[in-house]
């Protein structure tokens, strides 16, 4: 199941967001939206977090919606299945990119 995560903090990091979802069940990958220009998290940033059992992802959003992270209250709503276009229309830098295909080897196409 595809989980958006929205309103995070810049310090956010992706061991993190694992770490809050692992509670819930297994996390299949997480990914969060990069600025490589900077190499720093921007303030407000999202994620976008696969976990292998809808039920355990359901839970996880009904319990992590609202909560807090690191100052900021999250977002959290079932999102639609990541593929290789949409993943390159949110990335901003081409290591975000990377980083995207990296976790999704299966929708790169060269």
């Amino acid at each position: 199941m595809n989980i958006y995560v929205g309103n995070l903090a810049m310090e956010t990091t992706g061991g993190e967001l694992k770490q809050a979802f692992s509670v819930f069940g297994k996390v299949k990958y997480v990914i969060v939206m990069h600025n490589g220009n900077t190499n720093r998290y921007e303030a407000g940033l999202y994620a976008y977090i696969e976990m292998t059992m809808k039920s355990e992802g359901l839970a996880a959003i009904n319990s992590l919606n609202g909560t807090i992270i690191k100052g900021r209250v999250i977002n959290t709503i079932e999102a639609l299945p990541l593929t290789a276009k949409k993943i390159q229309m949110s990335r901003r830098s081409r290591k975000s990119e990377q980083m995207a295909f990296d976790a999704f080897p299966q929708l790169h196409k060269n």
